[in-house]
């Protein structure tokens, strides 16, 4: 039984994520050319670094989700064993499809292809050719492709999972 008297517990993640949220933008205000400089060079090494990394992740997951897809695994229902879907299929594929590219596509759908081809992510691609027009596609195909759906579906089951299927709570902490 709950103490009436007693204090409620502190979000220890929430604040801890606050703060150190609160003080990157702090530096960044303060000094913003040392925080985009600092930013670049962590952004370059990630991406040099573990940039194949990402890559056979996204690869993994789409084969995951697949072998899922037709396993005995892609028949677990996702909430109770009587529960019935509370929408049809192709309504469900609908909304699905709007929350994912109605949120990236307003914004990013013309300005990420662009932004590739004005400026090439390879050196050795001249910009403004069709050469890095067809790259500037291929990239946004990626971006926006199977390969982040991949990502979104494999985030999406786990948590949809513990939250319908084992009662637990719908968040990432989770």
């Amino acid at each position: 039984m709950k103490d009436s008297t007693q204090k409620p517990r502190l979000n220890r993640v929430f604040y801890i994520s606050a703060s150190l949220i609160a003080l990157l933008v702090l530096f960044g205000a303060i000094a913003p050319t040392t925080f985009a400089s600092i930013a670049g060079s962590i952004f370059n090494f990630t991406t040099r670094s573990f940039g194949w990394f990402y890559l056979l992740s996204v690869f993994l997951f789409v084969l995951f989700l697949v072998f899922l897809a037709f396993s005995k695994y892609g028949k677990i229902r996702l909430g109770k064993d009587d529960d019935r879907p509370q929408y049809p299929f192709f309504t469900w594929i609908g909304m699905l499809f709007s929350a994912g590219f109605g949120v990236g596509l307003v914004f990013w759908g013309v300005a990420e292809p662009m932004s590739h081809f004005f400026t090439p992510p390879y050196a050795d691609t001249e910009a403004l050719t069709v050469e890095g027009a067809r790259l500037a596609m291929a990239y946004s195909f990626f971006h926006w492709g199977v390969s982040q759906w991949s990502v979104f579906a494999i985030v999406g089951l786990i948590i949809a999972y513990f939250q319908f299927r084992r009662n637990a709570d719908g968040l990432i902490s989770t």
